[in-house]
């Protein structure tokens, strides 16, 4: 994993999702169509179906799932943290929701050090 973080940020673009499920994959298309590259996901196990949908459509994106993830955030190489709340997964949601995102490097830092952790324990699809 550190391999391909370190090459991803050589380039200067990456994004880390972690989420519990993911919602509407036809939405969340529409998305990583803007730039389906260096893009790295974490999910709950649930999430499998619609993580294999995705990743068919997408083999360049990187999906592991875990069965104790339930973390809400985006992380946008090299400051921008999107935190959101207990019921708000990345996609399509029909829930009313709040979100906030910040600028901020230490946030940054601990998030992508959490998202790490959590990707060492998870398994790759």
């Amino acid at each position: 994993m550190e391999d391909a973080f370190f090459s991803a940020w050589k380039i200067g673009w990456v994004v880390m999702i972690a989420t519990g499920q993911l919602l509407e994959p036809r939405y969340i298309a529409t998305i990583f169509n803007k730039r389906p590259n260096n893009i790295f996901v974490i999910a709950h196990s649930s999430a499998l179906e619609n993580a294999k949908i995705l990743k068919a459509q997408f083999p360049e994106i990187r999906f592991a799932l875990n069965e104790t993830n339930n973390a809400k955030f985006v992380l946008r190489a090299s400051q921008t943290v999107w935190l959101s709340s207990f019921f708000c997964d990345f996609g399509e949601s029909k829930l009313d929701d709040c979100g906030i995102g910040l600028h901020s490097v230490e946030v940054f830092e601990k998030c992508k050090e959490l998202f790490q952790r959590s990707w060492e324990r998870s398994e790759e699809i």
